[in-house]
């Protein structure tokens, strides 16, 4: 078959929509113009009887040629009513060709009527493979453009479920009187499943330092589904009242991990750690649920909070228990997600607990400065530009 044939309607399926008329006007074009074509559709077994039974010409069928074709040169539509109008057409030819074809959504067949060896089954291949190839490059082309429909929907819809988890972030600019604040959120794909929280609980106090409230939690899991998990913890964290005897801390972590258990098996669970800042009594409370433990980096030495119990949604009935620490003045608390000690390099090597507290250790005591010092040394661990977890880091300074 000729290459420039492939090229021609290559350009033209590239560049615009051919009907199966178009299709099919440039696949005749392989047989000679003498040659009569007929387009017969459905399967009435009347008609095959009827050419069978014509004395003059010879039906002709070939294994090797399976194909599809439209157009015609003369247009028949070749019902029972009509089946004298195939006769006719008949009448000047010897050899008969019936071509059965593979279009998509419709049982054709392609009936070529020709004088003696004025199309050779060559031809007739010809036609075919070009047909079974146009037909299939149509076929996909036609399934690339609804693949892209889908995957811009799919991205509007994700960017979407991104913009409503932006609304569940703490202000960049939030200000409580008393601590310097700095956090940084990247989820791995549009959406992701950490969450972090940072309230003024003092709100009221017209001076001095006010009390502090964090949480940091990680939803096992990536994309749209955990951040539908981290928006529920949201809601769920929206209506927390502590009694009058609060536990502190783990009295929310009680309390997230009761509603966090539905009528049904959720097959997921949650890390959280959530702090209390008291700062009349400069005093840090917190209470960790199975996630990393945080860090007070005070100078040139690090506090690990290493006290904890178990992920949320793993045990109904567990109960969690609060713990305290005394915090100097510019001490400066760190907490992040599980992707800061998991990242590896191409050695498979975790970056791990021994390169972040180096990383602290090195850094200055500035919140920005210590989240910038930690992400910096990570990518240069693993080499990368992005991670494969999504991340959240969060350094608060008291002063």
């Amino acid at each position: 078959m000729d290459s420039s044939v492939l090229s021609t309607v290559n350009t033209l399926l590239d560049n615009s929509d051919l009907t199966d008329t178009e299709l099919f006007a440039l696949i005749i074009k392989q047989l000679p113009e003498s040659t009569h074509i007929v387009l017969v559709e459905d399967d009435n077994p009347i008609r095959f009887d009827l050419l069978s039974s014509h004395h003059r010409p010879t039906l002709r069928s070939d294994n090797g040629v399976n194909a599809l074709l439209m157009q015609v040169k003369q247009p028949y539509n070749l019902t029972a009513q009509e089946s004298s109008r195939i006769v006719e057409a008949l009448d000047p030819c010897t050899d008969c060709w019936l071509v059965p074809l593979c279009h998509p959504n419709r049982k054709l067949w392609l009936l070529v009527m020709a004088m003696p060896q004025e199309v050779s089954i060559q031809s007739l291949q010809n036609v075919y493979f070009l047909q079974a190839w146009l037909f299939s490059q149509q076929q996909l082309r036609s399934t690339q453009k609804e693949l892209i429909k889908a995957k811009q929907w799919i991205e509007n819809e994700l960017e979407e479920i991104s913009n409503i988890q932006q609304l569940l972030l703490p202000d960049k600019n939030l200000h409580i009187p008393g601590s310097v604040i700095s956090y940084t959120y990247h989820a791995m794909t549009f959406a992701g499943g950490d969450y972090i929280d940072m309230v003024d609980l003092t709100k009221e106090r017209t001076s001095g330092a006010h009390d502090v409230g964090v949480i940091v939690a990680d939803v096992t899991g990536h994309g749209p589904s955990a951040a539908v998990e981290a928006a529920m913890l949201d809601a769920i964290l929206r209506t927390f009242k502590p009694s009058e005897e609060s536990e502190g801390p783990s009295e929310v972590l009680n309390y997230i991990n009761q509603h966090f258990f539905t009528r049904k098996e959720r097959g997921r669970f949650l890390t959280a750690i959530i702090f209390r800042y008291f700062a009349d009594e400069r005093m840090l409370s917190y209470a960790n649920a199975g996630h990393p433990h945080a860090y007070i980096k005070r100078g040139d030495t690090l506090v690990s909070l290493k006290n904890g119990g178990i992920p949320i949604g793993v045990l109904r009935d567990y109960t969690w228990q609060s713990y305290k620490v005394a915090i100097e003045p510019g001490d400066v608390l760190f907490v992040y997600t599980d992707v800061v000690i998991e990242t590896k390099n191409s050695r498979g090597e975790d970056f791990g607990f021994d390169l972040l507290e180096k990383a602290l250790l090195g850094a200055d005591s500035d919140p920005v400065k210590i989240i910038a010092s930690v992400e910096s040394k990570m990518k240069a661990f693993c080499e990368c530009r992005s991670l494969n977890d999504d991340m959240t880091m969060c350094a608060i300074q008291f002063l």
